[in-house]
């Protein structure tokens, strides 16, 4: 089975594909701030640490109540797991 790409990827093709969006973001990132990866990493750390309570508080609240909202997006804040993930993920 030598040169097989898996289910969905033929022989010698590229299994590995990246997001357009990303790479969009990041060329609004450097047109706006400069050409610094710091920047593009802290500008996406803070929307995501902003973004993800956020949604979970909407997810928990809409689907349970409000105390359930509060809890899950109180987790989601002081819990240090996706901080690590997010940073290694992006080295």
């Amino acid at each position: 089975m030598t040169g097989t790409g898996g289910p969905y990827a033929q022989g010698g093709q590229s299994t590995a594909f990246w997001s357009y969006l990303y790479a969009s973001y990041l060329g609004a990132v450097y047109l706006l701030l400069g050409r610094t990866p710091l920047l593009a990493r802290l500008v996406q750390a803070v929307v995501v640490g902003v973004l993800t309570p956020l949604f979970l508080y909407r997810i928990g609240a809409r689907t349970f109540s409000h105390r359930v909202g509060l809890l899950a997006s109180a987790v989601a804040t002081i819990h240090l797991y996706p901080v690590h993930y997010a940073a290694s993920v992006m080295t």
